[in-house]
Formats: C-alpha cells, structure tokens, sequence
C-alpha cells in the first residue's frame, strides 16, 4: 500500500524543472554517441540556410538564395545561421544550430507537459516524456541539420493545440501553426488539410465539433498559405545546381516504383553503397538512365518524362502498387539505424555484429508495444475524440505508401503514437496502483 500511494504520489508531481535537466543530459550523451545522423544531412538545407544568412547578414547576394526542397528547415536554420556571424565556420554553425534546436525543443515540451498536467494529470504528462526518451528519435535527428527537427517542434505545437481544444472546445491557433511548419518542414504532409476538411464532415464527427466553420475556416486560410509558401520559393533565384522540388517529386517518385519492387523483403536503405548486388537497384539506375537518354534526345523536361513513366507503371501494375504500398507502411514502422553499416560490423568483430542485431530487436519490441498502446487507446476513445491527430497519419502513411518510404518520414506521426501511449499507459498505471494503494 504504502509503495503504491509513494509512486502514484512522485508520478503525479510537476517535474518540469527535472524533465528540463534531464532533456539536455540525454542531449549531450546523444552528442557522444556513435550512433546520431549526419551532421549536415544531405547538405541542401546546410548550404541554402547559410546563402540566406549571408544575405540578411549583408556579406553574401540575394541572387545565391535558393531553397530547392522544403522552404521549412532552410528558414528554421537561417536564424541560428545568421545569430552565428558573417564569419563563422561550418562547425561553429552547426553549433548554434543545435542549441538553438534544443532550446526549442525545450521550451515546447514543457508547455506540451504543462498543458497534459493540467488536463489529463502528471502520470500522462511525466509518462509522455518518459516514453520520448525510451528512443529518443527527436535528439537523434536534432543534432543534424535535417526536417526531423522543425518537424519534432511543428508536432509538439499541433498536440499543445489539440490538447487546449480537447480540454476546452474551442480551436487553439498553436494546432494550426503547428499544421503549417509541418508541411514547410515536410510538404509530403500537406495532404493534412484536405484529410482535415474530409474528416470533419463525417456524420460521426460533425456533431460533436465546436463550430465547424471556424475549423474549416481555418483549415482552408492554413492550407493557402502552406500550399502558397511551398509555391513562391520556385520565385527565388535559385542557381544551385541540384534538384528542385518538382524535380525532386518526380526523382523519389521513380525511386518508389523500383522499391520492393521484385525483391519485396529486401528492406535495406535505397542507396548504391548499401544496396550492393540488388536487382530492383541495378533496374532502378537502369530505367533511370534510359528515360534520361529519352529526355535528352526529345527536349521533354526530365520531370514530364519522370513522371508520365511512373503513372503508366503503376496503371500497368494495380497489384504491385497495392503490395508495395502494404510493405512501405509496415516497414516505415520498423526502427533501423543507417548510420552503422551491419556488414561493416560483421568484418570486425562478431560481437559488434550481435550487439547491433540484439539492439534493433529490443528497440523494435518497445516500438511495437507502444504503437499496441496507441491503437487500445485509439479503440477505446475511437475517431470521434483522435480525428484531428489522425489526419496527419492518414496523410503521411498514403503518401508514402504510395510513393517512396523511409522510416524518417513518418517520424512526425510516431510523436502522435507516443502521445496516444501515454494516455493508455497512464489511465492502466492508473487503475493498478489506485488499486495497489488500496490494498
């Protein structure tokens, strides 16, 4: 009796002040550790942010300004770029990147905290932050110059929002900010406003939400300017050699058709160096160079020809798109660290290998058990409480399973599985140690 009431007692305290401390120790370990992302991710929003800076900074030319993908991250890290100086290096750079990730990091989980202990009790509030840290995905990404990371803030935003909406009925501005910076971090998320819209005349829902035309409202002002903002940034100079963003579209698109393409159980990162010896690889490059060539000698835009390829692909082949899709969504939840080579281990040391295999296991167990926990609370609260963060699961998981996966893409949604979790959790500790103090 007495260890239960001691229990339900620290859990149901405010920790904030601990969870703060503890959020930059993790941090920091995270920071040491082998296991973390590239430092400049794929290198375009590293170079964009910093031609942006050197612009606002005066030392650099508005016509070096260019945001090929996602105008998000490349304006999110244009501040710590620009706080950072004219003359400072790329290290000092990601520097202040990463404080100025961790701080908001920081500051927005501890309202997202603030707002579950107000209205669903501290065992949620301190359970959720528990669970962030189990696999601490959003420290993984943060320490790199990646979507992930304004991606992390935008969700907290949209479960800060959904909660004040929840608690008291009524449409909080920071679910609808949140829903913006996700689609300008990722833009393969903005199908989440008209999923949002549909959702909302369901007969089951419709009923029970506070003044729909407020929502649609602003489901419709939000879509705009996220559909607008993605739009402008093609009005910029950009003369960066690269892809650009409908370029890039019809690039991953190409990509998609040859993934689990013939090799279904295939699952290793799409990438030459990884893929070595792989069939659906060796016919991806080779289609790619033959509608290339077709480019080329037709004076067709590579996109247009990309594309037009791919739509015909999937009309011809309704079953493979239909198994891919099923294999993307599965394997899209499945947890897998690139940035250790397996068979790189496997030529060192046999241990090195056993550990790497040990640790995907037991990281992909506690995976699964708090997706099971996401989908009890899912079907006991159902549709007409969660429709709102179900939008953005919808969206991602049908973009994605019908185009090109990789886990880090629906890293945004695992905030909501996290979230879900930790109500059921919660409300199951509850029961058993009111029960437990009780006897």
């Amino acid at each position: 009796m007495i260890l239960g009431t001691n229990i339900k007692r620290i859990l149901n305290k405010d920790h904030w002040v601990f969870w703060m401390v503890f959020c930059v120790v993790v941090y920091f370990l995270m920071l040491k550790s082998p296991i973390k992302a590239k430092p400049f991710g794929d290198g375009d929003f590293h170079l964009e942010s910093k031609a942006v800076a050197s612009w606002l900074l005066g030392t650099g030319t508005y016509e070096a300004v260019s945001i090929s993908k996602a105008p998000g991250p490349v304006l999110f890290y244009a501040v710590p770029y620009t706080i950072a100086g004219s003359n400072a290096t790329d290290e000092r750079l990601l520097l202040f990147a990463r404080i100025w990730t961790l701080l908001l990091i920081l500051i927005f989980q501890i309202i997202l905290y603030d707002r579950m202990f107000k209205y669903y009790g501290g065992l949620s509030a301190n359970t959720f932050l528990l669970l962030t840290f189990l696999i601490p995905l959003h420290f993984y990404y943060a320490l790199g110059i990646w979507a992930e990371g304004m991606a992390y803030v935008a969700m907290l935003l949209i479960l800060i929002g959904f909660t004040e909406h929840h608690a008291k009925r009524n449409w909080s501005i920071f679910l609808f900010i949140g829903l913006l910076l996700l689609a300008w971090a990722r833009p393969n998320s903005l199908l989440t406003f008209p999923v949002l819209l549909i959702l909302s005349f369901l007969p089951m829902i419709v009923n029970r939400i506070p003044q729909p035309w407020v929502l649609r409202r602003r489901v419709l002002v939000f879509g705009m300017v996220a559909a607008s903002g993605l739009f402008l940034v093609k009005l910029l100079p950009n003369t960066r050699i690269t892809y650009y963003q409908s370029d890039y579209m019809a690039y991953v698109q190409h990509i998609g058709r040859f993934q689990y393409r013939e090799e279904t159980f295939d699952w290793r990162y799409w990438d030459a160096s990884t893929r070595t010896g792989s069939m659906d690889f060796i016919a991806y490059e080779a289609s790619g160079d033959s509608l290339r060539n077709h480019a080329s000698q037709t004076g067709v835009p590579m996109r247009d020809v990309f594309s037009k390829w791919v739509i015909t692909d999937m009309l011809e082949h309704p079953f493979m798109v239909f198994k891919q899709f099923v294999i993307r969504v599965f394997t899209g939840h499945l947890l897998q660290s690139n940035s250790i080579n397996p068979e790189r281990l496997n030529e060192t040391n046999d241990r090195k290998i056993l550990v790497y295999w040990i640790g995907h296991i037991l990281i992909n167990l506690i995976n699964l058990l708090l997706i099971i926990c996401f989908v009890f609370e899912l079907k006991k609260n159902g549709l007409r409480t969660y429709w709102i963060l179900l939008a953005p699961i919808i969206a991602l998981l049908v973009f994605h399973g019908l185009v090109y996966m990789e886990q880090r893409y629906l890293f945004p949604i695992r905030v909501i599985y996290l979230f879900l979790a930790s109500l059921f959790i919660s409300r199951f500790l509850e029961k058993n140690l009111l029960h437990a103090s009780k006897s």
